[in-house]
């Protein structure tokens, strides 16, 4: 069977592109392909790995990178690095331990193929440096806003990802995004979507109950381009007037988390801060709440949506480009899912006069879902089960097969 060497620069597990790597892992392994993984990490990280796939770590907060792992979004939910902090010599010994620990990869475990996750410094350097061995790059947005936010380094990144054989997109829309911006022929750009995890995220389980409060949850990082200050304005709108909760489960770092707890705080509703959930106890909340919401302004493909569709919540999300085309037809049509459109942007910044529309935008979205869920209540579950069900990590894997086979 194919040898795959996974390599992704920050934390696994953590963020969306490391949930994404990590059920890849998976799916290979009850596939039986051979895998190694090369990993931005810290000590806890290296401690926890499994045992069956070779590890080759590049440790931060350690002798040789005396600083916190560096990651794609500017807000991470751990202690991390911006690259646009990054001076020259923080950047020459990055590149020095992730060099050194691919070529050591690759000297040991002699992969057939490179996955890399995000189109960005290290998938740049993969696809100049693999001695031949053909590289996939996997897109997950981020790296797109990092070319925005740290144009210094457009130039070397897309003159590496331009080597590589293959690109895996999230949506339609990003492989346009990403044929015009990265010079890299469609023909060579497959999309793969993204998947959720069927045996965790299900309406087994699910509470029926007739209580009359409403409970809604947002789950992902704690950070003002996740659209959190607006969601706190909306929910302060409507409890006047409605029995409803809001559970905000996840993490952040520095002044968005605090400024956002104050504000919550601040509130009149009844707001409550769950912390990090593992994929367990994140099914679970889903399982005891009616509806979820997702203000973000900007994202790659949003998985969390799916995960809590699977769970049997009403959705309430931002108008993401490429969100519509992945949810498909029937889903779109029924109550599952209200968009709100977004407000005119600066990077992923909201323009200040576009706020309070959005935010009252956001405020009736969130009131057709409390109505469609007090009417209608569950029954829009099995029209939408099959178009739910086909968005799983299997269906992920299968696409991204095709683009190694392809490559080989």
């Amino acid at each position: 069977m194919k040898k795959i060497l996974h390599i992704i620069s920050q934390r696994p597990k953590k963020t969306g592109s490391g949930i994404f790597l990590s059920a890849l892992v998976e799916n290979a392994q009850e596939k039986g392909y051979s895998q190694a993984v090369v990993s931005g990490m810290v000590r806890e990280d290296i401690e926890g790995w499994r045992s069956d796939v070779p590890l080759y770590p590049v440790e931060f907060e350690s002798e040789r990178l005396p600083f916190h792992v560096v990651g794609m979004s500017d807000v991470m939910p751990y202690s991390s690095t911006r690259y646009s902090e990054m001076d020259c010599e923080m950047l020459e010994k990055w590149k020095i331990q992730f060099e050194g620990t691919l070529e050591k990869a690759i000297d040991e475990f002699q992969p057939d193929i490179i996955i890399s996750h995000h189109l960005w410094i290290l998938t740049s350097m993969a696809a100049k440096n693999s001695r031949g061995i053909p590289v996939i790059g996997i897109c997950h947005g981020t790296d797109l806003r990092q070319l925005e936010l740290c144009p210094h380094f457009r130039e070397r990144v897309i003159e590496g990802c331009k080597n590589l054989c293959g690109v895996m997109a999230l949506n339609e829309h990003q492989m346009d995004k990403i044929s015009r911006i990265y010079g890299i022929p469609k023909s060579r750009i497959s999309v793969s979507g993204c998947g959720y995890d069927s045996c965790v995220f299900n309406f087994d389980g699910r509470a029926q109950t007739d209580k009359r409060g409403v409970d809604i949850v947002y789950a992902g990082k704690l950070s003002f381009s996740k659209g959190l200050m607006q969601l706190v304005d909306a929910v302060d709108a409507i409890c006047a007037k409605e029995d409803i909760r809001l559970v905000i489960a996840g993490s952040g770092s520095g002044h968005e988390e605090k400024r956002i707890r104050e504000r919550a705080a601040k509130s009149a509703a009844k707001i409550e801060f769950a912390g990090m959930l593992s994929h367990s106890q994140l099914a679970q909340l889903f399982k005891k709440s009616d509806i979820f919401v997702l203000p973000s302004f900007y994202e790659g493909l949003p998985l969390v949506i799916v995960e809590a569709l699977a769970s049997g919540l009403r959705v309430v999300a931002t108008d993401i480009p490429g969100v519509r085309g992945w949810m498909g037809e029937d889903i779109n049509k029924s109550t599952a899912i209200e968009y709100v459109k977004l407000p005119r942007l600066i990077t992923d910044v909201p323009h200040e006069d576009d706020v309070d529309l959005f935010v009252q935008r956001l405020k009736t979205a969130i009131e057709v879902q409390i109505k469609n869920t007090r009417e209608y209540g569950d029954s829009w579950i099995e029209s939408v089960r099959d178009g739910i069900h086909s968005k799983s990590w299997k269906s992920v894997f299968e696409q991204i097969e095709l683009a190694i086979e392809y490559s080989l």
